[in-house]
């Protein structure tokens, strides 16, 4: 559709009188959704197009959708493109989830949220947070010149964990605080979601940390149904469970996720909260004992049932990843 240009002609005569030449035999009226969607297959295909340049500039960008907008002036044609709703925006950082796997997992998660029954399941997805008494540095409002501090603490650094989970539907959020999260401290926090939700079985999004697989955690769950396999590091294959927690026979489903793909998981909305209120800039870093109360209070403040929390996490959005399965299942979506 568009030929190679050489990156190096924009704005120079030859380029404008190939602008034509450039832009192909493409037309469409301003207000067509056709001229829209055929802009943004452009705009996407930069880096097949002109892999030569990085970015699209406006001139180049002008030069090469001349016959799709066909304006007079620079500023006419900012103008156009804010209407075909395109604007210049600062890049974000992102990470691609590598699993092959992905769209069949994202269907699981999605058929596990639309398929829960009410009084007889739960869904909720659960991970871990780690905190120091070093302060993480972050942006505050503070006297012009005099920058807000982030304090280090004297001795060494220290860390603490915290385990959650959240109910998708209802916005309840369990946690426990460890120094470390072992293998019993992990069944122990099964243990505690099963006795907060009795007589249910429990669907529990969660990411591909090996500890959340390991022979003794599966030991103690039920049968698992997950269709794909669990991942597990090599030197594991031989570990056999002991058979100490065959006993509890917890209703329990891991559901993992897709890997290195933690925007589905929306716990981590939560943590940045955490952070956001409590962690970031906190002036406890001599006194790691107070800041381990705040956290504990922190997050006894979003053990029941909140419409707060579920914003919060991303979950009233209607056009969220987890949307359509969370009204099927019976959460009633924000409209506005």
């Amino acid at each position: 559709m568009f030929g190679f240009i050489d990156s190096k002609r924009v704005g120079s005569r030859a380029w404008k009188d190939d602008r034509a030449a450039a832009a192909g035999r493409l037309f469409f009226p301003l207000n067509s959704e056709e001229a829209k969607l055929k802009l943004e297959q452009l705009i996407g295909r930069r880096a097949e197009l002109y892999p030569d340049r990085s970015r699209w500039t406006l001139d180049l960008l002008r030069c090469v959708c001349n016959k799709i907008i066909p304006v007079k002036g620079r500023g006419a044609f900012k103008k156009a493109l804010k209407r075909l709703g395109i604007s210049y925006q600062r890049a974000r950082s992102y990470v691609h989830s590598p699993d092959t796997d992905y769209e069949t997992k994202l269907a699981y998660l999605q058929k596990v949220i639309a398929s829960h029954r009410e009084g007889r399941d739960v869904v909720l997805a659960q991970d871990e947070l780690t905190y120091y008494n070093h302060a993480s540095p972050a942006p505050d409002h503070a006297p012009l010149r005099k920058q807000p501090r982030a304090g280090l603490a004297i001795g060494g650094e220290r860390k603490w964990r915290v385990i959650g989970a959240l109910n998708l539907l209802t916005g309840e959020f369990s946690s426990m605080q460890r120094n470390r999260i072992s293998i019993p401290t992990y069944v122990g926090f099964l243990c505690k979601l099963v006795e907060q939700y009795p007589g249910k079985t429990i669907y529990l999004l969660l990411d591909n940390w090996p500890v959340h697989f390991h022979p003794e955690v599966i030991e103690a769950l039920q049968p698992q149904q997950c269709p794909y396999p669990f991942q597990l590091p090599r030197s594991w294959a031989s570990i056999r469970p002991s058979g100490k927690y065959r006993h509890l026979n917890l209703p329990v489903q891991l559901v993992p996720l897709p890997t290195y793909a933690s925007w589905l998981n929306p716990v981590e909305k939560i943590w940045r909260w955490l952070k956001k209120d409590l962690i970031h800039n906190h002036s406890f870093a001599n006194d790691f004992k107070e800041l381990q109360l705040l956290v504990d209070k922190f997050l006894a403040g979003l053990a029941s049932p909140s419409r707060q929390t579920l914003s919060v996490a991303g979950l009233l959005k209607p056009n969220g990843i987890f949307a359509d399965q969370l009204q099927r299942a019976g959460l009633k979506i924000q409209t506005n």
